[in-house]
């Protein structure tokens, strides 16, 4: 017997101002659905926005706070568990989910913004199986208001180049300092920063051969010119 006997229609159930992520399609389909679609999506999203990092964690933290969920959406069975929360995520495009936070946060009157916005990608916890690897998620990390920004979801850490240029047109980066990792050392990623009116400061490794001799010999030459007796202040500048 089907775990739906009722033929219960599970595929909304989004809570109140939460329209934004209706352009979401619940991707589950057959007889053993029990929870709301809806609800699967909020939950997630809250946890996200409380820093959790992993589906089991999402299932741990839902049942400590179930409380207070329930004044927002029903619940008619219970919290799902992990493997339900990561089923949901492998089916559903990671990228129209973190345009959902994005578009959500700014009708909530949310400024992406930030005076320092860090760029990181991390493997997400729990998210591997026998036939994929992990998920890997590429967040913004505002360092002045201690909080995610933004994020995209990738299948490698190869594809962190593509995601990250994805990331950054979500956010107001005028005024701001962007930092990334030396992966996201790239010219394409530079020229999208500046040109939305943002600054960025860039790690590079010795892997990166030529441009990682290069900045050396910069700075070789910047201090040799940074004396006071030989400082060209139409050419230089220091802090």
């Amino acid at each position: 017997m089907p775990r739906n006997p009722d033929k219960t229609d599970y595929t909304g159930g989004f809570p109140v101002n939460f329209q934004s992520f209706e352009q979401i399609n619940d991707p589950r389909n057959g007889g053993n659905t029990l929870h709301h679609f809806g609800e699967i999506i909020f939950m997630a999203f809250t946890c996200i926005l409380c820093g959790v990092k992993s589906y089991d964690l999402m299932q741990e933290f839902c049942e400590v706070r179930i409380k207070w969920f329930k004044k927002w959406i029903n619940l008619p069975n219970g919290v799902p568990s992990y493997n339900t929360f990561a089923r949901v995520f492998e089916a559903i495009d990671p990228g129209e989910f973190s345009h959902c936070i994005a578009t959500h946060l700014k009708q909530a009157g949310v400024d992406l913004a930030a005076d320092q916005i860090a760029i990181d990608g991390k493997a997400l916890r729990g998210s591997r199986n026998k036939e994929d690897p992990h998920i890997h998620v590429v967040r913004s990390w505002a360092r002045d208001r201690g909080g995610t920004l933004a994020q995209c979801f990738v299948g490698e850490k190869s594809n962190e180049i593509t995601a990250i240029p994805e990331l950054l047109e979500m956010l107001n980066l005028d005024g701001t300092v962007v930092t990334i990792d030396a992966m996201g050392t790239q010219r394409d990623i530079a020229e999208k920063i500046t040109a939305k009116g943002g600054d960025y400061i860039f790690c590079v490794k010795g892997n990166q051969g030529s441009l990682h001799k290069e900045i050396i010999d910069q700075f070789d030459f910047a201090t040799r010119q940074l004396g006071k007796k030989t400082l060209d202040l139409t050419n230089w500048s220091y802090d």
